[in-house]
């Protein structure tokens, strides 16, 4: 066959460091390697579909034109877990074939990897990297985000993906000393317990960043869509007195504030 695929709905339940379902390839007569692990599904590995039917596909580009090419199913592991495996079907991936391509925005401010062609239900992994004095924003298709992480792993659907990576500057960069921007506003300001953030306009998949000086994590709230007026207050129980950073992640928006943690 040309262009040989494996497809196969598997459903199990997943443990850290657990069993897994192995799918092993034989070609001509030579040992069997392994080419596929439930592990490799982005909704599998999350644990958000145990006990759920999950449609994947695997590529069998190495077995295409072999007269002999044998397919094994493995258990592998040990502890409590199960697995089962139905509609099994060989298929031509011409016909399911799709294509993943990344622009980063804005342009110079990073790069990112894993653009490329892949059958629906295969697992797809993109990664970004972020340009000194920018950090990543997040992955967006259209309008809607994605994931914030670096790393992102989702399951090919049946249609071409366009992805964005988006970063920004890095925050740590800014100048604000006053306590408010176009888009929120934070106070009080120094504070010592808790920020109170007002929002001036509203913010579709917002996100709620604080970093310290050395441009290092603190904290991230995704409270989504907010609007003008809204209110959250961070809790700053436990941190260090010093300088921080809060940023304001949205479609369209990214903001940035400085604010002081004191005793005073």
């Amino acid at each position: 066959m040309e262009e040989p695929a494996l497809r196969f709905m598997f459903n199990g339940i997943h443990f850290d460091d657990g069993p897994k379902l192995n799918v092993w390839l034989s070609i001509n007569g030579e040992s069997f390697k392994k080419v596929w692990d439930s592990n490799l599904h982005p909704a599998f590995s999350s644990g958000e579909t145990d006990l759920q039917w999950i449609n994947t596909t695997v590529n069998l580009k190495n077995a295409e034109n072999k007269e002999n090419v044998h397919i094994a199913f493995q258990y592998d592991g040990s502890g409590e877990g199960f697995f089962g495996i139905d509609k099994i079907e060989l298929l031509g991936a011409a016909d399911i074939t799709y294509a993943v391509t990344i622009t980063v925005n804005p342009e110079n401010t990073g790069t990112a990897s894993g653009a490329g062609t892949f059958l629906s239900g295969e697992t797809v992994i993109v990664k970004a990297s972020p340009n000194v004095g920018y950090y990543f924003w997040g992955w967006a298709q259209g309008s809607d985000l994605l994931s914030t992480s670096l790393e992102y792993a989702f399951t090919m659907p049946e249609g071409n993906v366009n992805l964005k990576a988006s970063f920004v500057t890095d925050p740590t960069s800014v100048n604000h000393t006053e306590s408010s921007v176009g888009a929120f506003e934070v106070f009080p300001n120094p504070t010592k317990d808790f920020l109170q953030i007002r929002f001036n306009e509203n913010i579709k998949k917002a996100s709620i960043v604080l970093y310290n000086t050395k441009a290092q994590l603190v904290s991230i709230i995704e409270p989504g869509d907010v609007f003008s007026g809204e209110e959250h207050r961070l809790s700053l129980g436990g941190l260090p007195q010093g300088v921080y950073f809060v940023q304001i992640r949205g479609v369209n928006t990214t903001e940035v504030l400085k604010f002081v943690i004191s005793d005073h």
